[in-house]
């Protein structure tokens, strides 16, 4: 088994584990990046900002991590995920 196919089970077995919202994103609270840096994920960020389907290596590990609520970026902290490919 290669590296990126046993990263591959890891993510997915963190997602079940995971509680989903009412669309099947994965809510997330903060942590490391839950899949492999080239997994197309679509997130929800704090601010609700609407964003297209990109790398989850795109999305900076801070955003993944998270900022203070009282930093003016933390509308930028991904607080929802969804595997898309």
């Amino acid at each position: 088994m290669s590296a990126t196919s046993n990263d591959s089970s890891t993510a997915v077995l963190r997602e079940c584990a995971m509680t989903q919202d009412a669309n099947g994103m994965i809510i997330w609270t903060g942590g490391d990046r839950p899949v492999d840096p080239d997994t197309i994920v679509a997130v929800r960020v704090q601010g609700d900002i609407p964003r297209m389907p990109v790398r989850a290596g795109d999305w900076p590990q801070i955003c993944w991590r998270h900022r203070p609520k009282e930093d003016p970026k933390s509308i930028w902290n991904i607080i929802a995920y969804k595997v898309v490919s």
